[in-house]
């Protein structure tokens, strides 16, 4: 448990250091292009909530279904026999690039942020959500690992269920598609790309097993989706700049406002 415990405070240290060291590097930026660039946002009703909180769920439940699968006796997709072909094929397969990849399209937001491509929200509303989103699935893997007490493969101990390195880098993906998905396609690929490589590479590591990862994954994505979800607003259109000047016509006095979009 005192294992389990510190590497969610090495994972939230991370995800903190992260936050901090982009937002410091970006804020005066920021600050800048927000004065002539604000961010326009409407509040959703009560059945379009309803409605983006039922699509929220599916692809959490689809992997929590092929999780559940993974539990049982079946010769394609279940933990024994994804764990004997890699003990076949792979049996001493190490790397730490899991470790890594699991920020990386955190990382990449922030990136994109900082060469002046404009995500869904602002610098500072985006690292709110990603914030909540962190503490979400902390609640949600910290609470499983301890009740399930699953033995990893490898044997080292009993913290295998679920996958809280998976569980990361779903968040991670999602963070990216959330904020730049609209933009291009692209960039929801490369994300979900890379965390589906961390899921397998937490199986060629003999670190988890194969339902440990779906149901990861499973819980990025709806930690993420449930931190935008209560966010309290969405992105409409960016407002470019306001134009305001007198007009005078025919003896009336007027003013002229003009947004661009």
């Amino acid at each position: 448990m005192k294992n389990l415990l510190s590497k969610a405070k090495r994972q939230a240290f991370v995800t903190a250091f992260l936050l901090c060291s982009c937002s410091q590097l970006m804020w005066a930026q920021s600050a800048v292009e927000d004065s002539t660039r604000q961010y326009a946002y409407e509040i959703p009703s009560v059945d379009e909530r309803r409605a983006e909180f039922r699509r929220s769920l599916i692809a959490p439940a689809a992997f929590f279904v092929a999780g559940g699968i993974a539990f049982t006796d079946n010769p394609i997709w279940s933990d024994d026999a994804w764990e004997d072909a890699r003990n076949r094929n792979f049996p001493d397969f190490r790397t730490t690039a899991d470790d890594y990849l699991a920020f990386a399209p955190i990382v990449a937001a922030y990136g994109l942020e900082l060469a002046g491509v404009k995500g869904a929200h602002s610098l500072r509303d985006r690292s709110a959500i990603l914030f909540k989103a962190e503490l979400i699935a902390v609640a949600i893997v910290t609470p499983l690992k301890l009740g399930t007490n699953r033995v990893r493969p490898n044997g080292d101990n009993d913290e295998s269920f679920p996958s809280g390195h998976t569980a990361q880098a779903f968040i991670s993906a999602t963070f990216l598609h959330r904020e730049y998905g609209h933009l291009s396609p692209w960039y929801s690929i490369g994300g979900y790309a890379v965390a589906g490589s961390v899921g397998v590479l937490r199986i060629l590591n003999n670190k988890h097993y194969l339902s440990d990862v779906l149901f990861g994954a499973g819980i990025g994505l709806l930690a993420t989706n449930l931190a935008y979800l209560t966010h309290g607003y969405k992105r409409t259109k960016r407002i470019e700049g306001l134009t305001i000047m007198p007009t005078y016509n025919e003896g009336t006095v007027g003013v002229f406002a003009g947004l661009r979009f």
